[in-house]
């Protein structure tokens, strides 16, 4: 036990000597991978055709069982059955409810697994060359596959 305690110290005293020598979003990235967060669930996944009922674009709700505090700066990709889907990387608002508007899923109708992976920029340029992975597992629907429409 004795080494946990001293593991947990060395993090500490790293976070607090750099905690005033990078921006809070790079601190942020760091601590996130010093000390990762938690086991987050995808609860609930609802898709619905868009309004224009073009084939393969939907309107979707994902509910999660707990937000992340990433700073307002989180990205995430969501993944249907392993590919990702619109133009993501998609704005993470630090919520346990994520709605994307008009996405193209590139899939014919029918049940798939849905995923997320948490993205943090370590630095203001969001860019898909700045960002640094969340050490989160994958939210995922596991067994409980999501029924995406047949869209007229």
């Amino acid at each position: 036990m004795a080494f946990v305690s001293t593991n947990s110290q060395i993090k500490n005293n790293i976070l607090n000597y750099i905690s005033r020598l990078v921006s809070k979003t790079l601190y942020r990235s760091i601590e996130i991978l010093f000390k990762p967060c938690c086991d987050i669930t995808i609860t609930n996944v609802e898709a619905v055709c868009t309004v224009d009922g073009d084939l393969g674009n939907y309107d979707i709700t994902i509910t999660l069982d707990k937000g992340i505090n990433m700073l307002g700066n989180g990205l995430l990709l969501i993944l249907v059955d392993g590919v990702s889907i619109g133009d993501g990387p998609f704005p993470y608002n630090d919520s346990n409810k994520i709605v994307l508007l008009n996405v193209d899923i590139n899939n014919i109708p029918g049940d798939y697994d849905v995923a997320i992976l948490f993205l943090l920029p370590s630095s203001p340029a969001i860019s898909l060359e700045t960002l640094t992975p969340g050490v989160f597992t994958f939210a995922s629907t596991g067994d409980n596959d999501v029924e995406f429409p047949s869209c007229p």
